[in-house]
Order: structure tokens, then sequence, then C-alpha cells
């Protein structure tokens, strides 16, 4: 036999001296935790969803435990609970070859307030617990809510490719003795698989890149407009100084004479008597030497 001594939190409904090994859903836990002198996890315990008035005894069991814990009557949704047997060994300091197992402690669990206020802000995952004995069970993780998608793998196969999985690596629990506790997997191991959704995906769509694509855009245009401006602006200027020294040159050429037209002729001044003379020394201007007779 293995009676119940004792439950934390008090029930109403008298549960002591319950013979585990005689209830099925903790009979072969509790007789594998004996045998293997470790820490054993159960698989999936599910019942009806209601309420602790429910007349499932799981259903009202699991809802008196649900109400308990938030301090308010609250209703079983009929997701996964487990049930995990610690052994209690009669000394704490001996080998562990000497131990012997005198006792059991065992904890009920359940799986979606262990993912509750894991995530952050709009993050949002479809995560997938899987018990080897049990099959799967999704849920839905929105920042710090959990959401229960049922049973089954219902995560998007579109993000296959994205998945990430977890296991139970560790083999020893720290109990505050110098070996700890053997955490024994073998029967029914447990796995979990993280996929992103639909939603988490959307929080990355952004006009941003189009914007900014627009906007440095806009500047190149602006820059070609202003080189634009600035280059007619800089011709039409030339074109006005070419033209005003043009005038200007033809201004001066109907002035003067030309060299050669300068150098055929000679005056004599009357009274004076003054002659001409071309200097060829500077061809450019009609510069004259005067001599007098």
């Amino acid at each position: 036999m293995l009676p119940r001594w004792q439950t934390s939190p008090v029930l109403k409904a008298n549960l002591i001296n319950e013979d585990l090994f005689h209830k099925k859903d903790v009979g072969d836990l509790a007789r594998e935790c004996f045998e293997k002198k470790a820490v054993i996890l159960g698989t999936f315990h599910m019942a009806p969803g209601g309420t602790a008035q429910a007349e499932d005894p799981d259903t009202a069991f699991f809802a008196a435990l649900r109400s308990m814990n938030e301090g308010m009557p609250v209703y079983y949704h009929g997701d996964p609970m487990t049930h995990a047997v610690f052994p209690i060994f009669d000394s704490l300091t001996a080998p562990k070859e000497e131990k012997t197992m005198v006792a059991m402690i065992k904890s009920t669990f359940r799986w979606k307030d262990l993912f509750q206020d894991i995530l952050a802000g709009d993050s949002s995952v479809t995560l997938v617990l899987e018990n080897k004995c049990s099959g799967n069970f999704t849920y839905t993780i929105n920042g710090p809510s959990v959401q229960i998608v049922g049973t089954g793998d219902y995560h998007d196969a579109r993000y296959d490719d994205l998945e990430y999985e977890a296991h139970f690596e560790k083999t020893v629990l720290p109990d505050g003795t110098m070996e700890g506790l053997d955490f024994n997997q073998d029967s029914c191991p447990y796995s979990i698989r993280v996929y992103p959704t639909q939603a988490y995906e959307h929080t990355f769509d952004s006009y941003n890149p189009a914007l900014l694509t627009m906007c440095i855009a806009a500047t190149f245009a602006v820059l070609l407009v202003l080189f634009g401006v600035y280059d007619r602006s800089v011709a039409h200027r030339q074109k006005q100084i070419l033209h005003k020294a043009t005038k200007s040159t033809a201004l001066v050429a109907s002035l003067f004479v030309s060299a050669k037209e300068a150098c055929r002729c000679e005056n004599t001044v009357p009274l004076l008597s003054f002659r001409a003379e071309c200097s060829h020394d500077v061809p450019t201007f009609p510069f004259f030497f005067v001599s007098m007779y």
C-alpha cells in the first residue's frame, strides 16, 4: 500500500489514506519511482472541463487546485496536467547505494502556467508540447498570455524550417544534498517545439524601407533639378559674356585701322612738315613716330 498522508493545499474532499498504488493515473508512476529511486514525470492527464463541483472527480480535483491557486473559483478547461513524483530517502548523507526509499511526494502541475509571462511585447509563437506516451498538445503564446489550442500538433507548416526544439537535459535535480536526485525520463520523455506565427511575422511588416527609398529618390531628384537650374544659369551667363565680348571687339576694331593700312600711308603736315612713319616693332598697334624736317 501507498497511503496518502498529507495534502497541500488542504482540500474539502477527504483524500487522506487513499492508496495511490490503486489510483489509475498515479499507481504505475509511483511504482516506477520506487523501482528507479528517481524523479519521474507522468504523462498528460486530462479530464473534462468543469468546475470544482463537477461530478467527475478528476475535473473537480483539478478545478479545485486551480481555484485555490487563483484565490477565486475558476473553470478547468481540460488542458494537460502532469503528476511528478519525488523519492524520499531515509538518509541525506548516506551514499546513494545505501539509501532506502521510505516515502514519496507527488506534485500536480499545469503546463499552461509554466508558459505564462515568458514572452514580452507583441511576440507570438506556437508551442507544441510532446510526450512520447500521450502525444501532442498545442498552445499559442501571445506575449505574457497563453491560449489553449487543443490536443494535437496545430503549428503552421509554413514555418517548419524555423522550428526550435528543446528537451529536458538534466539527469540530476538539486535537492540540497551532495548527490541530488536522479531525474529519469526513459519511460515517457517530454519535448517542446516552438514555431513562429503569422501574427508574429506581421510585426516585422513595415513601410519604413519604402519611405526611406522614396526619401532618397526625392533627394536625388531635387539635386538633379538644382544641378540643371545651375547649369542653365551658368550657360546663360557665359552666353551673355561672350555676346558682350564680341560686341566690344567689333567696336574696338571699328575705331582703329589695321596695321597694314597704317604702313602704306605717309602724311605730310602742312606748315610744320611732319612725316609719319609706320613702326614695325609692334605690328598689332598702329603707333607712329613723328620726325620734323
